[in-house]
C-alpha cells in the first residue's frame, strides 16, 4: 500500500459546480485512504467560478489549502468589493475571445491566480517534502504551478494530468499566431514533467506526438458504489417508458458549432409533419449553466412547445432529472479534432440506468467506442433517420435493442478503480526511476 505525500493542483474545487471537479476530487478520496498523505492546492473561489453550490462531502485527512487571486480591497465595504470584482472579471471573461482571435493574446486571469499559488505551493513543499506533484489542465495556471515546484526540486515526481487538452484543444478558439504561441508556452512548461495523463486513447496519441513524451490513459468516471450500479442496470433492463411525453434530458452545456442538439428537433418535426407522432407525446429540457445560442436554435425549429430551458440547477437536481429521464441527450462534434473527447457526463450518463441518445459522435471516436461497448445507448451521429427510428420505436412500443447495459465493462470505469490504477503507475515508475 502506497504511503506517498502528494500535492494535487487544481483550481476545480468544491463548492464550484463543474464535472470537472470529480476527477482531482476522487483522486483526493481514494489516494488518502490507501494510506497516502494528500494535500489540495486550489483556488479561493469567486464570481468568476459560480456556480458555487456544490454540495459533495469534505474529505477526512485531505488537507486543502486555498489561494486567493489577489489581496482585497482595503478599506472597503464586503459589497463594493464583490460589486468591483464581479465587474472586472465578467468584463474579463467577456472580452477573453477578442483577445484570443483578433490580438493573439491567450488571456486567462486565472494565470493572476498562479502568480501567488506558486508561492505558496514553494512553501507548502518546502515544509511538507512532497514526493509527488500532480497538476491538472485546465487552467494552465495548474501546469505552471507543476512546473514551478519540478524546477525548485528536480527529484518530486511531477504528473501533468490533461482533462482537456491544451493548446491543440479541438475549441480553443486560438488564431494562427495566438496559437503558435501557446503551443511553444505548453511545450515549455510541461517539459520537465515525469509523466503525462490524459482522458481517451485518441488524446493519448495526440499528446504523444505533440509532446514527445510517454502519455497514459486515465478516463473519468463515476463515482458510485457498485451494487447500487448493478440494482440500477438490473431495473433498467426491464423498465420502459410509461405513456406519458417521452421524456429526454440533457444536462451540461452548449459549444456553439460544437455541441448541437439541431438534428434531434429536426426528427422530432419531421416524425409530426409525417404523422407518426403528436408533439405532446415529447418533451426536451435542457439544465446547464452555458448554453449560448441555444434559444435561437429552438426558435429556428418552431420547438418551444416541446423544450424547456431550464438554465443552472444544482449537481442532486441533475441527477434526479436524469434519472427521471426516457432519454438522456449526449453532444458533442463530429469533427475529427473531437475524437478523442470523453467527458466526464458521459459516465454520469452511464450509471443513471437510463438509455444515452448520442448525436454528432462518430462511431469510431472515444464517445462512440464507449457507448457501444458498454452497452448504454446508442450513437446516431447526424444521422436523422436513424434518430427518428429510435424516438419511433420508444414511443410505439418502448423498444430499446441498443441498450443493454455490461456491468462487466461499466465497473471498470468507477473513479475508485481509476484512482488506484493511476497510484499504482506512479508507484512503479518512482520505484524504476
Amino acid at each position: 500500500m502506497s504511503n506517498l505525500n502528494i500535492l494535487i493542483v487544481t483550481y476545480d474545487w468544491p463548492p464550484r459546480n463543474s464535472i470537472a471537479v470529480h476527477r482531482p476530487y476522487a483522486w483526493a478520496k481514494y489516494w488518502s485512504r490507501s494510506g497516502c498523505k494528500v494535500t489540495v492546492l486550489t483556488a479561493e473561489k469567486c464570481v468568476y467560478d459560480e456556480p458555487l453550490d456544490l454540495e459533495i462531502p469534505e474529505l477526512d485527512g485531505v488537507k486543502v489549502v486555498e489561494v486567493p487571486y489577489r489581496a482585497s480591497l482595503r478599506g472597503q465595504s464586503a459589497t463594493v468589493k464583490k460589486s468591483f470584482k464581479r465587474t472586472v472579471l465578467e468584463f474579463v471573461k467577456k472580452h477573453s475571445a477578442f483577445a484570443r482571435k483578433l490580438l493573439g493574446l491567450n488571456l486567462d486571469i486565472r494565470d493572476a491566480w498562479a502568480k501567488k499559488a506558486k508561492k505558496v505551493a514553494l512553501v507548502l513543499h518546502a515544509t511538507e517534502g512532497f514526493d509527488v506533484v500532480v497538476s491538472s489542465y485546465g487552467p494552465r495556471a495548474c501546469h505552471f504551478i507543476g512546473c514551478a515546484i519540478k524546477e525548485s526540486d528536480p527529484y518530486i515526481f511531477w504528473v501533468a494530468d490533461y482533462r482537456d487538452m491544451w493548446s491543440i484543444r479541438h475549441n480553443s478558439g486560438l488564431g494562427g499566431r495566438c496559437k503558435r504561441k501557446e503551443h511553444k508556452l505548453e511545450k515549455r512548461v510541461v517539459k520537465e514533467a515525469n509523466h503525462i495523463t490524459t482522458v481517451s486513447e485518441p488524446l493519448v496519441v495526440q499528446l504523444r506526438k505533440f509532446l514527445n513524451k510517454d502519455v497514459s490513459l486515465v478516463f473519468n468516471g463515476y463515482d458510485l458504489d457498485l451494487s447500487v450500479v448493478k440494482e440500477r442496470l438490473e431495473l433498467a433492463r426491464i423498465a420502459v417508458p410509461d405513456r406519458g411525453p417521452l421524456k429526454i434530458v440533457y444536462t451540461g452545456m452548449i459549444y456553439p458549432g460544437w455541441r448541437d442538439p439541431s438534428p434531434l428537433f429536426e426528427a422530432v418535426n419531421e416524425l409530426a409533419k409525417e404523422g407518426n407522432i403528436s408533439l405532446s407525446q415529447i418533451h426536451i429540457d435542457f439544465f446547464g449553466k452555458r448554453q449560448p445560442g441555444l434559444q435561437k436554435i429552438v426558435s429556428r425549429f418552431n420547438a418551444e412547445s416541446y423544450t424547456t430551458i431550464h438554465g443552472h440547477v444544482t449537481r442532486q437536481k441533475a441527477l434526479e432529472e436524469q434519472a427521471d429521464a426516457d432519454l438522456l441527450l449526449l453532444l458533442e462534434s463530429g469533427d475529427e479534432a473531437a475524437k478523442g473527447v470523453l467527458t466526464g457526463k458521459v459516465f454520469e450518463y452511464m450509471v443513471s440506468g437510463k438509455p444515452v441518445l448520442s448525436l454528432g459522435s462518430k462511431q469510431d471516436s472515444a464517445i462512440g467506442q464507449l457507448i457501444n461497448e458498454t452497452g448504454i445507448g446508442i450513437v446516431c451521429e447526424q444521422d436523422l433517420q436513424r434518430i427518428k427510428k429510435c424516438l419511433f420505436d420508444l414511443l410505439c412500443g418502448g423498444k430499446r435493442e441498443y441498450f443493454s447495459p455490461k456491468l462487466d465493462k461499466i465497473k471498470a470505469y468507477g473513479r475508485e478503480f481509476q484512482s488506484r490504477e493511476l497510484l499504482s503507475m506512479i508507484d512503479r515508475q518512482i520505484l524504476d526511476d
